[in-house]
């Protein structure tokens, strides 16, 4: 499996686990979703696979942020607890690593 097909994979693993409510309210960024952003298939199976996905989220203050950890934790995601990140800056679901 090419890099950009096992991202593409990642990216629709971590869409499912999110539901259709959570996912309506992040947007991937960063590595995974490079190959996405790419047209020709030369360069799209040139792309570097990452474990890791990168989310962005509308939370304006602490008690929405903390409200959104709740849901992701109700949809089956973990506080990582890997490289000493900040663990609530850290998820993961399904050994894929999520960073907000």
């Amino acid at each position: 499996m090419s890099a950009y097909s096992r991202s593409e994979s990642m990216i629709a693993t971590v869409a499912t686990a999110l539901g259709r409510e959570l996912l309506k309210e992040v947007a991937f960024v960063d590595g995974c979703t490079t190959g996405l952003l790419l047209t020709d298939e030369l360069s799209k199976q040139a792309v570097r696979y990452t474990d890791a996905g990168d989310l962005i989220t509308h939370a304006t203050g602490k008690p929405q942020w903390w409200e959104f950890q709740e849901r992701l934790k109700v949809r089956g995601f973990q506080e990582s607890t890997q490289d000493n990140m900040c663990t609530e800056c850290v998820w993961e679901i399904l050994k894929l690593i999520l960073y907000r």
